[in-house]
């Protein structure tokens, strides 16, 4: 959970070409006169709160008002366990994935890898769109990123537990690097994700059966989950189903009066609408989550129904706010249809 200790032992053991050091107003003037691209994110984090490049507009004062936002968010404040640092490292290259994996026994076995794709215009880096497979990863590619995955945890001394590891593949340099590692699922649908990537087996399912198998059956049952790897599924030739879903996020410190999904078309396999008409949303740079949409698609079809699913949201899903934008001039309802 200590970004920093994590991204120190990965590097003492060659497996992160990162940097990272402690955020404070002493050392920020420094950091923002090197030539070193850098990247800003709490020591202890979540919810995509406070994730973006180092800049000119990094100012203590700015660092200072977001441990505020920290401290005061009542849903997430608990999460930061009264650790409220920010570190700086050098900036990850390549398109980003997260790999789901359950360990046992000392054994790591990579379910699923996701294909992130982000949005960093919100003042924080947020996932908008997830498809599992990912379609620009080859075999190849995979099954490297499955290898090195291991190599972290036996590094770290994680054996046991259910991982979802935020990671990037520098296609160019052929390098897996990564940016965090949470011991826990992912949010939003990657659950369910699994769900349908396994054919009925979701990434709760699979972990609590982890936890509750008796020491005689571990070996068995570690069986079970090598043969849903990923890379032993792409070898098998047995995929057959994968996932795109979406998540949209709400404006903040703004009252949300009709979120409707009635005009989408397909409607989703798997619908997620976590607040309701007529909520205040917090006054927080984190990713507030205001929708989270699920399409099950054949593996072959998953870079078409990207480009095509994500138009179709953007073009008919329904948000309105009951109040203006904190930038207008007016008291007029806004609306995106």
């Amino acid at each position: 959970m200590d970004k920093l200790l994590c991204r120190g032992r990965l590097s003492e053991a060659g497996l992160s070409r990162a940097r990272a050091t402690v955020l404070d107003a002493a050392a920020l003037p420094a950091l923002q006169a090197s030539d070193r691209p850098l990247f800003v994110k709490p020591r202890r984090g979540a919810g995509s709160f406070a994730c973006f490049r180092l800049d000119e507009t990094v100012t203590p004062q700015r660092l200072q008002a977001l441990r505020e936002q920290m401290q005061s968010d009542k849903a997430f404040r608990a999460i930061f366990a009264g650790q409220f640092d920010f570190i700086v490292e050098d900036y990850v290259r390549g398109d980003e994935y997260s790999f789901e994996v359950l360990a046992a026994g000392g054994e790591s076995h990579v379910i699923g890898v996701h294909a992130k794709y982000l949005d960093d215009s919100s003042g924080t880096t947020l996932e908008m769109g997830n498809s599992l497979p990912a379609p620009r990863l080859t075999d190849a590619q995979q099954l490297a990123g499955e290898r090195f995955i291991d190599e972290c945890l036996a590094a770290l001394q994680l054996r046991d537990g259910c991982y979802h590891i935020e990671t990037r593949y520098d296609a160019a340099a052929e390098h897996w690097d990564i940016i965090e590692i949470n011991a826990r699922m992912g949010g939003a649908l990657i659950n369910q994700s699994v769900g349908v990537f396994t054919n009925g087996l979701s990434m709760l399912e699979l972990w609590v059966k982890t936890l509750c198998v008796e020491r005689d059956h571990l070996p068995t049952w570690r069986a079970r989950l090598a043969a849903l790897r990923e890379s032993v599924r792409r070898r098998d030739g047995t995929l057959e189903y994968g996932t795109v879903f979406f998540s949209r996020y709400g404006e903040r410190d703004r009252t949300l009066e009709v979120l409707s999904i009635d005009g989408l078309t397909p409607q989703p396999d798997v619908v997620e609408m976590p607040v309701r008409p007529q909520t205040r949303l917090p006054d927080s740079e984190r990713g507030i989550f205001i929708l989270n949409a699920l399409w099950k698609v054949p593996i072959r079809e998953i870079a078409e129904q990207l480009h095509a699913l994500s138009a179709m949201l953007d073009e008919q899903l329904v948000i309105r706010y009951s109040d203006a934008a904190a930038t207008a001039d007016d008291t007029t309802t806004q609306e995106k249809s």
